[in-house]
């Protein structure tokens, strides 16, 4: 592609194998040129959430092949063993307390410090950094 310069008037004694513009039409192309990349820029943070999906999807096919594993086995899980898996596929993240969380959790049962066991955004839906609702411990 040719570069295109940007002249006020006709450009004088200067060699130059560039493309001369009129000066409304260059600021006409670079705001057409913004806004594609504008749109660029959201497609790609559509595409990075969509792959962060897709990553919190294969965690919980994970963890679900896991369970029915375990049904296949003629076995039972118990709730150590789902918190396991689930810190496994990436559902649960242990979390060291020394206070009571917020919401529904059993942590001040275990006494402080304790390890709380997190949901993580493949659960929650939330962004990375938003507050996680704990997991109730057994």
């Amino acid at each position: 592609m040719s570069e295109v310069k940007r002249y006020r008037g006709a450009p004088e004694n200067e060699f130059f194998s560039g493309m001369v513009v009129k000066e409304e039409d260059y600021d006409a192309a670079v705001l057409v040129g913004t806004g594609y990349r504008d749109e660029r820029d959201s497609l790609q943070l559509q595409l990075a959430a969509a792959v962060e999906q897709l990553a919190h999807l294969n965690n919980l096919r994970g963890f679900a092949n896991s369970m029915i594993d375990i049904c296949f086995e003629g076995g039972n899980a118990d709730g150590g063993q789902i918190q396991e898996y689930g810190v496994n596929h990436g559902l649960l993240k242990p979390e060291v307390r020394s206070d009571r969380c917020e919401g529904a959790c059993a942590c001040a049962e275990y006494g402080f410090p304790t390890e709380c066991f997190r949901r993580t955004p493949a659960l929650t839906g939330a962004p990375d950094n938003a507050s996680q609702k704990p997991a109730i411990q057994d």
